[in-house]
C-alpha cells in the first residue's frame, strides 16, 4: 500500500479552522495542459481566441479576478517606454479576506541556478498567509499546501526552454479550486526585448495563466469585464485606452507671493 501523500499546512492567526483541513491522501495537483487564458507580458490577455491589450494604474493593486473561492489582485510596474508595464506582484485571498499567498518577482537579483535541482528560490518571493518573510527555498518538490476545504496549491520548478537566456529554470505556483485552475509563473521580458537579454532580465515579471475555469459565469473583476463575461464598467473601458503622454508644463514664479503659475505648453 502506497504511503499517504504529504501536504504542508501553515498556521496563520487570521486563518479559520478549515485551513487546517487536508485533502484525502492520494489527491494530486495535475497540470491540466495548455492554458485557455493567458494574462501577462506588457500586459495582454487572451480569451476566446481574442487578444486584449490593457493598462493598469501603475503601482496600484487591482482586483483582477474573483471566483466563488478566491480573490486575485495584481499590481504592475512601468517599463522604459510609455505604455510598457508588467505584473510585479500578485496576491491571492479567500473570498472572506483570509490571505492565502502573496507573490512578487525578485527584482535586481541575478539568477544563480540554472537547474531545478537547486532548492534556492531565485525568481519568486512567496509569502504564505500573513507571513512577513518569504520562503527561501523549495524544501521538496513540489511543496503542496491547502487553504480551506476547496483551495489547494503547490510551489514548484520546471525546466523550460528559453533561447534568449542561459537558464531554463522556471519557478511557478499552481492553484486549483472547484471553479478555476491557474498558474503564477516567473517570466522574462523576451517578447519585448528579443535581442537584449539584459533588458529581458531587468524587466522580469509575473505571468498569470488559467488552465481551466468551469464556473466562469460566476467570475467578476477586471479580467471578466475585459473578456466580455460581464458588462464593462467605465473604469475598465478606460484600461483599454493607451496612456497619453503627459502634457509639458511651463511655470513661472514672478508673483510676489512666490506661488508658481503653470500653463500647458
Amino acid at each position: 500500500m502506497a504511503a499517504p501523500e504529504r501536504r504542508q499546512h501553515y498556521r496563520d492567526p487570521r486563518c479559520h479552522a478549515p485551513v487546517e483541513r487536508a485533502y484525502p491522501a492520494g489527491t494530486r495537483i495535475i497540470n491540466a495542459g495548455p492554458a485557455i487564458s493567458y494574462t501577462g507580458s506588457d500586459p495582454i490577455t487572451f480569451f476566446g481566441g481574442q487578444k486584449f491589450k490593457f493598462w493598469f494604474p501603475l503601482h496600484e493593486e487591482m482586483l483582477m479576478l474573483q471566483t466563488p473561492e478566491l480573490r486575485i489582485y495584481g499590481q504592475v510596474f512601468p517599463g522604459p517606454e510609455l505604455g510598457l508595464q508588467w505584473f510585479g506582484h500578485l496576491r491571492v485571498l479567500r473570498t472572506d479576506g483570509t490571505p492565502v499567498a502573496r507573490v512578487s518577482i525578485k527584482q535586481g537579483v541575478n539568477q544563480t541556478s540554472s537547474r531545478c535541482s537547486s532548492r534556492k528560490l531565485d525568481s519568486l518571493d512567496v509569502f504564505l498567509g500573513t507571513s512577513a518573510s518569504p520562503l527561501r527555498e523549495l524544501n521538496r518538490r513540489p511543496m503542496e499546501f491547502v487553504a480551506g476545504k476547496d483551495v489547494r496549491f503547490e510551489l514548484n520548478c520546471r525546466q523550460q526552454a528559453r533561447p534568449q537566456l542561459a537558464s531554463s529554470r522556471t519557478e511557478y505556483l499552481h492553484f486549483e479550486t472547484p471553479s478555476i485552475a491557474f498558474l503564477i509563473v516567473a517570466a522574462h521580458a523576451g517578447n519585448e526585448f528579443p535581442n537584449d537579454a539584459k533588458l529581458a532580465l531587468k524587466y522580469k515579471h509575473l505571468d498569470f495563466l488559467i488552465l481551466e475555469m468551469p464556473r466562469k459565469e460566476s467570475f467578476t473583476g477586471v479580467l471578466p469585464e475585459i473578456w466580455g463575461l460581464v458588462p464593462r464598467s467605465p473604469a475598465v473601458e478606460a484600461m483599454l485606452v493607451p496612456p497619453a503622454p503627459e502634457t509639458p508644463q511651463v511655470c513661472s514664479n514672478d508673483r510676489a507671493d512666490s506661488l508658481q503659475v503653470c500653463a500647458s505648453a
